[in-house]
């Protein structure tokens, strides 16, 4: 047995995730092992390979019972026309070249990833990766196996409420993702509720994509939009917030307002120089009203400023005392919505200082909502 040896063929899996979802740890290194520079390998070979990533001995059968439980599933099998025979790996459409490389430590952090995605909009496209969330937890099972492994260790979760995650059309973000892979065109129909839940059609590039407050955002490059009668924006007063600022201007839309999806057959030219984080895509993204940081000036208690203290409101953040129980903070910050939503939301514990817009928000904004408790009536 220990003569036999391994080499590299050409292979497809028919259900790739069912298939490996049923390997081991072992039997997925193995895999590995036999990746590396597609050369032929004896069994002692790839067993004394996996005994060194494994960090602990095993004996030689083991390695021959995950490598027929290899050939049994399709991934191995024996040249009879070489002296002796030897086995041979068929190559699968998923490779763990880097996979195989992971620690304890670099499997929790990928489960965590994983976790967060589904917990905060990502489930459908994490499911579609349980194979390799699978690798990353047999991993955690072999570094643990005195103790064992429990995937109730590990969660993703926040103190604040979260919406639910719009829904979209799993098909369709594969469409986005493919102009963005390609470059290519496609045209979108696409849902404004603002405008009485218009359909407007949109010739578009995807440029990029954010995953942020459990949706997915698209940043694009509009090349033509097609609006029903009726429902035209005027063009004396400003776009609604995720329509398109216009024909050839970068825009943000939302994925879950994508109802159809399909490839441009033209081809069209798309700006170069794309940058996801330029003030200009920011902007729009993220709600942002200045395009530079302002300087925040902020008059915070005692709950707030041991807080602070600990995770930062921005990298340049001072925090001095100011008078009894109250602390002075100051910062560079881009003033947008999520500043603004934070603000509202410790407004018991924050006076602004400056800029005096913004004081002059926080002002109006609490006096609105002060007004609803005017009386105590329902």
């Amino acid at each position: 047995m220990n003569g036999v040896c391994y080499r590299l063929a050409t292979f497809h899996v028919v259900d790739r995730k069912l298939f490996m979802q049923r390997l081991s740890i072992r039997q997925m290194l193995v895999l590995d092992c036999l990746n590396e520079k597609h050369a032929k390998l004896k069994t002692r070979e790839v067993h004394a390979r996996v005994v060194e990533r494994l960090g602990r001995a095993r004996t030689i059968k083991t390695t021959q019972r995950d490598l027929n439980r290899l050939k049994d599933a399709g991934a191995a099998g024996v040249d009879e026309r070489s002296d002796g025979g030897h086995w041979f790996r068929k190559k699968l459409v998923v490779s763990l070249d880097r996979l195989g490389q992971l620690d304890a430590n670099q499997a929790m952090n990928l489960v965590l990833l994983l976790e967060h995605g589904a917990r905060f909009g990502m489930k459908e496209q994490v499911e579609g990766l349980a194979h390799i969330k699978h690798y990353a937890e047999s991993v955690l099972l072999e570094a643990t196996a005195e103790n064992g492994w429990s995937s109730r260790t590990l969660t993703s979760t926040t103190r604040f409420v979260t919406l639910e995650p719009a829904a979209f059309d799993p098909e369709l973000l594969k469409i986005i993702q493919t102009s963005l892979l390609s470059q290519r065109t496609i045209s979108v129909s696409y849902r404004v509720p603002e405008r009485g839940d218009a359909l407007v059609g949109y010739v578009l590039g995807v440029r990029g994509l954010s995953f942020q407050d459990a949706n997915i955002y698209v940043s694009c490059y509009v090349h033509e939009e097609h609006w029903p009668a009726g429902s035209e924006p005027d063009a004396n007063q400003p776009r609604h917030k995720y329509e398109s600022n216009g024909p050839r201007t970068l825009s943000v839309l939302q994925m879950h307002r994508v109802l159809s999806a399909s490839v441009d057959l033209l081809e069209r030219e798309v700006p170069g120089n794309y940058d996801i984080n330029a003030p200009q895509v920011r902007r729009d993204l993220l709600s942002l009203y200045s395009q530079e940081p302002i300087c925040l000036v902020l008059r915070i208690r005692f709950n707030l400023q041991k807080r602070l203290s600990e995770n930062r409101l921005a990298p340049d953040q001072r925090i001095e005392p100011d008078g009894a129980d109250h602390w002075r903070l100051t910062c560079g910050i881009h003033d947008g919505q999520g500043l603004r939503l934070w603000l509202l939301s410790n407004a018991d514990q924050i006076e602004v200082i400056e800029p005096l817009g913004l004081r002059e928000y926080m002002r109006e904004t609490l006096s609105k909502a002060l007004s609803a408790y005017a009386s105590h009536d329902v």
